[in-house]
């Protein structure tokens, strides 16, 4: 069953953790869609994992309608995505992530900026949507300081 996990973003910018969850992604062997909301947002991406790693450390990546597309290791687009037979998608920036998307993933991500009132409803809409078709969520913050897990859904069992 796939998952959805929520990252709030309020101490970091999406610019410092989105390369740490892609490389934890790509760490575990899987292959990565990162899904934004308009073509200046996946140019923005695009020039992002170019530039944000020293050499040794390059996320490989290409860009939705791109030569190879269904190689790529990460691709990032505005649409379906699944040319590169995904296991982990991230949304960001708006944009959105139905429960079909999910099907066939391993997880999905949705990071958000708390800083951006619209953004957090965007995150509160998806979680209620995606509580309601049954999927697994998980919300993390950063509030304390440190990347944490505040809430999940449905909660575990505490029998005994």
């Amino acid at each position: 069953m796939s998952e959805l996990w929520f990252y709030h973003l309020t101490r970091s910018r999406l610019e410092q953790v989105l390369p740490m969850l892609i490389e934890r992604a790509l760490a575990q062997g899987w292959r990565v869609a990162l899904r934004a909301p308009d073509a200046q947002s996946v140019a923005r991406m695009d020039d992002l994992l170019w530039a944000a790693h020293p050499p040794e450390r390059f996320l490989p990546h290409g860009v939705e309608g791109g030569a190879d597309a269904e190689l790529q290791p990460i691709l990032i687009g505005t649409g379906d995505l699944r040319a590169n037979r995904p296991d982990y998608l991230v949304a960001i920036g708006g944009a959105t992530i139905t429960p079909e998307d999910c099907a066939g993933l391993t997880r999905a991500v949705l990071v958000f900026d708390g800083q951006d009132e619209a953004a957090v409803t965007h995150a509160r809409n998806h979680w209620r949507s995606f509580a309601e078709a049954g999927l697994r969520l998980q919300y993390w913050s950063q509030a304390s300081g440190a990347w944490k897990m505040e809430r999940e859904h449905p909660q575990p069992s505490t029998k005994y």
